[in-house]
């Protein structure tokens, strides 16, 4: 059989710089024989330049790989990267929403040699080794196409229901089965199992306020306990469906987190819970929590939205953070219900004059990194790589978290985008050679 030639970008030309190998080259599930012309780049990653006939062989774009792991008998390059994603329908590209980011995400991917592509749960044929999916050309325009079945698959969906159907739990099921294939974030997070994760353990019980299962009895001790409480939806995102309640002079007030703030008056917590359970259609699945008094800054609360990310070590690390500001008026800070992002130095200096005081909650927002997310790993048996959290200051300067979400949507900053690209794609390098590894490891057992 005839040896295609995968030539290493910035070779030496010397005859003397360079050696000759006979291997088998791997991307995804696909392979096949090459002669590999390897010279050692002190210093350097090595990357790999696919001639189009072996591109084609391993249907790849004819680019330039990583090369992630080698032995003596094989080259193993990308990695080939796959995102599940639920802007991708049959036939079809993104929607425009996710063009952008995903295009972004796809050509950092590409100038570090790993190989991104997106699909969707019709795209996948398992009786074939392939997956039809997206990418874009070095035009960056969408490209279709058949690809390997990937080494590391990220789950993307945005949608729970849609996650929750029995085509994508069989799919996610089948991909968490393989041994060739590490898949990270692969579910939502609820509300109630992250507090009742956190709240079990001594090292994070205090970083989360107060949080019930919303019934009559809970509502009325909340309420006479703290005189405020909110109302969430266990599976929800984005401020939709939040209920604010307060209790003044045995009277109920109840304002609902969409459009203007309007207050609604209830004579008795009777009339108070009917009006939830029949009028608002509040399920016994929603959450009761405990109200923070939120800082303000010129005369708006606002949280932090802080992302975290595993690294080249998969450490987990801040990849950046932002502020959200209310609208007038509002008890919540999201964007869709007219907050507005500010710049994080701006917002806490501007608050908290003090640099011992700042001090204070940098080191709280570095021990929420360090704890956290480790935790909510091992309690809920998952593997995380990327989770973001809605974190709220109170006047004594002590962080709450309010929020913690294992989809994120994308900063619109552009420096802790660049800084979560290159986190993620560390991250998928670093894991596709352990996975590697410890494929290696049992084989020769």
């Amino acid at each position: 059989m005839q040896k295609h030639i995968i030539a290493e970008l910035e070779v030496a030309r010397s005859q003397n710089d360079r050696a000759i190998q006979e291997v088998s080259a791997y991307a995804g599930s696909q392979s096949c024989p090459v002669r590999y012309q390897r010279t050692i780049l002190r210093g350097k990653a090595d990357l790999a330049a696919l001639s189009r006939k072996i591109a084609v062989r391993l249907k790849m774009p004819a680019w330039s790989y990583n090369i992630y792991h080698s032995d003596e008998h094989s080259l193993y390059l990308g990695p080939v990267v796959g995102i599940l994603s639920s802007a991708i329908r049959p036939g079809g590209y993104p929607g425009r929403s996710e063009t952008r980011i995903n295009k972004e995400m796809i050509r950092f991917a590409r100038r570090r040699g790993v190989f991104i592509y997106m699909f969707g749960a019709s795209g996948v044929d398992k009786r074939k080794g392939l997956i039809e999916g997206v990418t874009t050309n070095l035009n960056n325009e969408w490209m279709q196409g058949l690809f390997p079945r990937p080494d590391i698959v990220y789950n993307r969906i945005r949608k729970r229901s849609l996650e929750k159907s029995p085509a994508i739990i069989a799919l996610l099921n089948q991909l968490e089965a393989d041994p060739d294939i590490f898949m990270f974030n692969s579910r939502f997070l609820n509300k109630w199992e992250v507090y009742q994760a956190a709240s079990g353990v001594p090292v994070t019980s205090s970083l989360f306020p107060l949080t019930m299962s919303f019934n009559h009895g809970n509502l009325e001790v909340m309420l006479n306990n703290y005189g405020q409480v909110l109302i969430k939806p266990s599976h929800g995102s984005l401020g939709k469906g939040i209920i604010k309640i307060k209790a003044q002079s045995n009277r109920y007030y109840l304002a609902k987190s969409s459009g203007p703030t309007q207050w609604h008056k209830y004579n008795s917590i009777d009339e108070l819970y009917t009006a939830i359970k029949d009028k608002m259609r509040v399920n016994d699945n929603s959450l009761l929590q405990r109200v923070v008094e939120l800082c303000r800054y010129k005369g708006r609360i606002f949280d932090i939205r802080i992302q975290f990310q595993k690294d080249a070590a998969s450490s987990w690390v801040t990849t950046g953070a932002a502020i959200r500001v209310a609208s007038r008026g509002q008890f919540v800070t999201h964007i869709p219900n007219g907050g507005r992002a500010e710049a994080y130095n701006t917002v806490i200096r501007h608050v908290f004059p003090n640099p011992a005081v700042r001090a204070g909650i940098k080191d709280q927002l570095d021990y929420i990194c360090s704890n956290v997310p480790v935790l909510l790993e091992e309690r809920l048996g998952l593997n995380l790589a990327i989770v973001s959290m809605d974190i709220a200051i109170d006047p004594d300067g002590k962080l709450w978290i309010l929020e913690v979400n294992s989809k994120p949507s994308h900063f619109n900053e552009p420096d802790i985008r660049r800084h979560h690209l290159q986190l993620l794609t560390d991250y998928c390098i670093h894991m596709a050679a352990e996975q590697r590894m410890k494929l290696t490891e049992r084989s020769s057992l």
